[in-house]
């Protein structure tokens, strides 16, 4: 990432000011270098567009997953209710079996 930064302009204000070419530029030359590290560190800390789209991918896996593993206990759960309701009707055809027997005899 580059900024923009008008070195010669820096130069030519410090010369003014009373500073000697030679310090004059090395105070530009030092300036650039800081405000280079300086907008390295920032951009490091954002994060880009293709790490959106790695975190967005990934996402996208789990959601699939946690979907998948959704319909699995949905399955699984109609398996236990279909279970629990046929040993109810067997349970309740026993018992009224076992109250017209009663009954009868």
């Amino acid at each position: 990432m580059v900024t923009p930064f008008d070195t010669l302009k820096v130069v030519e204000q410090l010369e003014k000011a009373g500073y000697s070419t030679q310090q004059a530029k090395a105070q530009a030359s030092v300036l650039v270098e800081i405000m280079s590290d300086e907008a390295h560190r920032i951009a490091d800390v954002f994060a880009t567009k293709s790490d959106f789209t790695v975190e967005l991918s990934g996402l996208r896996s789990e959601v699939t997953a946690m979907a998948q593993d959704m319909k699995v206990m949905n399955a699984e759960t109609k398996a236990e209710i279909v279970r629990w309701v046929v040993g109810v009707g067997v349970l309740q055809m026993a018992l009224i079996a076992a109250l017209v027997l009663k009954l009868v005899h």
